[in-house]
């Protein structure tokens, strides 16, 4: 694992390019676009078994959002980035 590393997500369905960072985070992650949306989207930070712990919005215009991180455990976690048509997974490890 590379402190620096960036995972970076294109997906048509959700028409632009998303990048999570830091990778791994600590404490907080931010979920970026390369423009601007045109609608909401909702994030949220799944732990192992699948159930949700954590939301946010990136909202219609940003082209930013973060989620805070520092009180979860080390460990491996998904980030759902969805729209009102489709969802995707990015995985997201926690490291302190």
């Amino acid at each position: 694992i590379r402190p620096d590393t960036t995972t970076e997500v294109s997906d048509p369905v959700l028409a632009g390019s998303f990048t999570l960072y830091p990778m791994p985070a600590s404490q907080s992650v931010t979920i970026s676009c390369s423009s601007p949306r045109t609608h909401a989207v909702d994030v949220s930070l799944l732990d192992a078994s699948g159930c949700t712990i954590a939301t946010t919005q990136l909202l219609q215009g940003s082209v930013a959002c973060t989620l805070e991180t520092s009180s979860f455990a080390q460990g491996y976690y998904l980030v759902r980035i969805k729209d009102e048509r489709d969802a995707y997974n990015v995985p997201l490890i926690i490291y302190r």
